[in-house]
């Protein structure tokens, strides 16, 4: 992407989905133009597009605020065109759901569709959540975080660029409330792997395969993974109680 952040602080990676540019329809564009303001969170910015100043925290119930402070909140890390996400907020109305996505056509097109569904429960940061998520939200915020197909970083020499790692590990943990579970799906073996070598081993977490989450649902990119002959692997990471 064009846009990755310079700052040494914060190392370039392109984050959850692998997207091959920020050119945006006129269809898209017009999305964000009209209905932008009502999902889109305004944030400070940090040295570059997609990163966020480090002193800049969300007010998630002032954001939320004709829901209440004591709706549930799920974060989703990777929206990708919105598809899950919006599916989940129509079905639950009384839920909170934040989503971060880095790449702004899908941004545009989670706004139409958000729009098209008129939901008042979703907003969206437009920021790289590897980046921003150890600060950005309150310890023990969110009563659920999904990442659900991340960029799998095929190549053996980029697996250090996956964002399910020790690190982003412990910023999940941080997030969650305990008990709360991190959902994660991916269709590559080797990511799943890997996952699971993380996600064993970290204190902060007990890990289940339960089969697919009920709550997933079969977008295009999942079925294109099956039609090319990838199967999708879900997790769930449960945070462990805080001492």
């Amino acid at each position: 992407m064009s846009d990755r952040g310079t700052d040494a602080r914060f190392p370039a990676r392109t984050t959850s989905f692998v997207r091959r540019g920020q050119r945006m329809t006129r269809g898209q564009a017009a999305a964000l133009k009209e209905s932008g303001a009502s999902y889109v969170v305004e944030i400070r910015r940090g040295t570059a597009v997609t990163t966020v100043a480090e002193d800049e925290r969300l007010d998630v119930d002032t954001l939320f605020a004709p829901l209440g402070a004591d709706a549930p909140l799920i974060v989703e890390i990777g929206t990708g065109t919105g598809d899950q996400i919006c599916h989940a907020a129509a079905a639950a109305p009384h839920t909170r759901f934040l989503a971060f996505e880095v790449w702004r056509p899908g941004v545009a097109q989670t706004v139409a569709k958000a729009r098209d569904a008129g939901l008042r429960n979703l907003r969206i940061v437009e920021a790289d959540a590897e980046q921003c998520l150890r600060f950005l939200l309150p310890e023990a915020s969110a009563d659920e975080v999904w990442t659900f197909f991340p960029d799998p970083w095929r190549k053996r020499r980029h697996h250090k660029r996956r964002l399910v790692k020790p690190s982003f590990a412990s910023d999940v943990a941080r997030l969650l409330i305990d008990g709360g579970p991190w959902r994660l799906a991916t269709d590559w073996r080797s990511y799943a792997s890997q996952m699971i070598a993380v996600l064993a081993a970290h204190e902060e977490f007990d890990l289940y395969n339960r089969g697919r989450y009920e709550g997933r649902i079969l977008t295009k990119f999942e079925q294109r993974a099956i039609d090319e002959g990838r199967f999708p692997y879900d997790l769930t990471a449960v945070r462990r109680p805080r001492a």
